[in-house]
């Protein structure tokens, strides 16, 4: 907070003395003093007259954290800023000049993640500290440039990005006043004790491998089979509208795929699917949802990243022989920096903040059931849903992976439903999708109405 008030006074200082015109624009820029900031490259791309600015931030002794902004020309500039999330293990940085083409200022980073986990200031960077200094220098530079205020300022991601979105909503609610976060992981730690868990599941004590690609393709498609009587038709066989885990349908799914493929119908893989549907449990506690219904198996036990970083610093190399207390451990020990769970939003509705998210109801590497419990978290802090739903809409969106699904691409013109709701006042409520031939048919409400008949 301290490094906010002291970039946010310098941007003010020198956004008065700016030259909005190339190099002296830019030369307000590189005269700022940024706390722990190194520019390391400035320039106006004599084409396009969109200037770029790549910096280093060092907050802590083991920091390393990359960062890009690129600036359109001033009479071009819409008077927005938009952060951009990035990916994974992040590790790198991109400069978004396509949206600088557009009118808007845009920023980046690698999270700090490029040197790995080696220290805590690296674990803190990445967690959510690297997001929100990359925000506050790169809006003081962009005023600089423009001598004026930014008149908007948003910040979207998808996966780790949605992660990086939520900790700004929850964290630092004066980063931004509209927050897009898809697929967001910021469950973080718990979604990886799930990734590991699959893996076990699907992993013999030899690290053989126990199912074949043909299982988990006859397991997924059975989902479809058992939920096809529940689906109208313009759905069935291409995704399934709620596929909320009960047990019924936990029996009725695994019973269809022993139909399919009668090697499934063994005990033991049979309980192997069971545990996979229903999630972790570590030390008697479940810790994370499981793989949705008809979502990928095969994408449920990759991302084992974070398992290696946490290994490698205790000198390990390998995570097969990883144990229950390592996995507690590395919860502990990393959770307060990388997860974004509390549901807490009220300083950022406070200031008027919007925020829209949304999952893939196939998604089998962010499960959209960790968005309906962290939604409630902040359902009932804020006084319910209906208080919520005032600044906050949750997406579950049918048919969509972490990616694209096979049919259904996502919601049309996301980043236009927040410009809209926060420039506008016009809150989303039933919204088109886009498919891979277009957009769909139907439209989906907000959750918890888009499970109602």
């Amino acid at each position: 907070m301290k490094n906010l008030h002291i970039v946010l006074a310098l941007a003010a200082a020198c956004a008065a003395q700016a030259v909005v015109a190339g190099g002296d624009a830019l030369s307000s820029v590189t005269s700022l003093k940024l706390p722990n900031c190194e520019i390391t490259q400035a320039e106006v791309d004599k084409g396009s007259g969109i200037a770029s600015v790549d910096y280093v931030l060092r907050p802590g002794t083991g920091s390393f954290i990359r960062c890009s902004l690129v600036l359109p020309p001033a009479d071009k500039w819409s008077g927005r800023f938009r952060g951009f999330g990035n990916g994974g293990a992040a590790g790198n940085v991109r400069r978004f000049t396509a949206v600088a083409q557009a009118g808007d200022a845009a920023a980046h980073t690698d999270m700090g993640s490029s040197r790995g986990m080696k220290t805590d200031d690296a674990v803190l960077d990445f967690g959510y500290r690297s997001t929100h200094l990359m925000t506050v220098t790169a809006k003081a530079m962009t005023e600089a440039y423009y001598g004026r205020k930014i008149r908007h300022s948003y910040f979207q991601g998808k996966s780790t990005g949605g992660g990086q979105a939520i900790h700004e909503a929850e964290r630092y609610p004066e980063d931004y006043d509209g927050i897009l976060a898809g697929v967001p992981a910021n469950t973080r730690l718990p979604l990886h004790i799930y990734f590991f868990w699959n893996w076990r599941q699907m992993h013999d004590d030899h690290r053989t491998f126990l199912f074949s690609h043909e299982e988990f393709a006859a397991t997924e498609k059975a989902a479809f089979d058992w939920f096809a009587d529940k689906t109208p038709p313009f759905a069935r066989g291409k995704f399934i509208l709620d596929p909320r885990w009960t047990p019924e349908a936990e029996a009725g799914v695994l019973a269809c795929a022993a139909k399919r493929c009668p090697s499934l119908g063994t005990p033991d893989k049979q309980a192997r699917l069971r545990n996979m549907f229903r999630g972790p449990v570590i030390g008697g506690r479940h810790i994370h949802s499981g793989i949705p219904f008809g979502a990928s198996f095969m994408a449920a036990q990759g991302n084992q990243w974070m398992l290696y970083w946490w290994q490698a610093l205790r000198g390990k190399s390998e995570i097969e022989d990883t144990t229950d207390a390592d996995l507690l451990a590395m919860e502990k020990a990393w959770a307060p920096a990388f997860n974004a769970c509390s549901g807490n939003l009220s300083a950022f509705f406070a200031r008027g903040g919007k925020l829209l998210v949304y999952g893939g109801l196939e998604d089998s590497v962010v499960p959209y059931p960790e968005m309906i419990a962290w939604y409630e978290r902040a359902a009932e802090q804020v006084g319910g849903r209906d208080k919520l739903a005032e600044n906050c809409r949750l997406y579950l969106i049918p048919g969509r992976a972490h990616g694209s699904g096979k049919y259904v691409k996502g919601l049309l013109d996301e980043q236009q439903l927040l410009t809209d709701w926060v420039e506008n006042g016009k809150r989303p409520e039933e919204v088109p999708l886009e498919t891979r031939k277009g957009v769909a048919p139907f439209s989906i409400r907000p959750y918890p109405a888009c499970f109602a008949p």
